[in-house]
């Protein structure tokens, strides 16, 4: 196994990593830019402080590797796209059987999904959202821009009860995984069954009522105000769509910074505010 210090990109850059000065896990990474800049126009967007936490590189991809790869698996919080790009010519002079990578509309968008889709496509691959023997996403659909990662269906409260009582009855320890951003590995099992919470991803907004939260839902309120209207929040959903959706209904949450974080782990972390 070897290991590169450095990032990956679509062109070779010399670049600073930032981050909120309280919060040293909102980190940020800028290149080729005056890094005293940066850190102010960072501050700017939020109101907070923010300082250089550390230097870096980053590299094309093709610029580290020549020669052929079995499989290569990429999940870089929605810049996938600019890792593949940066490795072009390896993709073009080498046989890279199988790519293993992360299309995140929720942080990308439907354009970033269809460049994306049509990048892969055009260096010759198939693109399935099952496994690498298929189904495959429709060649012409993705060359017009009509193809789509498809929304995967909702699990119910009633099957992740099953497996949970399947696991106790078996005696097989288990992991709840909300985002899988972990640090701790908390999401995660050795030797047991993890159940897996991102397809129960919902989002809705209900009348208000005094009753509880629903149909494995957390219910997100305004504290004031309990027969103000509810968001429900599948436990699955990760906190950039959350929050999105609460912005069109001007509602707010604090919570984390990341978009890929779980909002299943962020409510357990903090007492949500809205």
């Amino acid at each position: 196994m070897a290991l590169f210090g450095t990032g990956l990109g679509t062109k070779s850059a010399k670049c600073v990593i930032i981050s909120d000065t309280v919060n040293r896990g909102d980190g940020h990474t800028v290149c080729d830019r005056d890094p005293q800049t940066a850190v102010m126009e960072a501050g700017w967007s939020n109101n907070h402080t923010y300082e250089v936490r550390g230097e870096m590189t980053v590299r094309r991809l093709d610029t580290l590797l020549a020669e052929d790869v079995q499989v290569m698996k990429i999940d870089v919080e929605g810049f996938e796209l600019e890792v593949l790009q940066g490795a072009q010519g390896l993709l073009q002079q080498h046989n890279v059987w199988y790519i293993m990578a992360e299309c995140n509309v929720g942080i990308i968008g439907r354009d970033g999904e269809q460049r994306f889709l049509r990048f892969l496509e055009s260096m010759g691959y198939y693109i399935s959202t099952h496994s690498f023997s298929g189904p495959f996403l429709p060649v012409d659909r993705i060359r017009s821009g009509k193809a789509s990662i498809p929304e995967p269906d909702f699990a119910n409260l009633f099957c992740v009860s099953q497996l949970v009582l399947c696991a106790i009855a078996a005696n097989l320890a288990f992991a709840v995984r909300g985002g899988g951003h972990s640090y701790e590995a908390m999401s995660l099992i050795n030797s047991g069954l993890v159940i897996d919470l991102k397809r129960m991803d919902s989002m809705r907004l209900v009348p208000g009522s005094n009753a509880g939260s629903a149909g494995g839902a957390a219910g997100i309120v305004n504290g004031s105000n309990r027969a103000s209207p509810r968001v429900l929040v599948g436990p699955g959903a990760r906190v950039g769509p959350v929050y999105a959706f609460l912005s069109k209904h001007g509602r707010m949450l604090e919570g984390a910074t990341c978009p890929s974080v779980g909002i299943s782990g962020s409510t357990l972390e903090q007492r949500p505010r809205v």
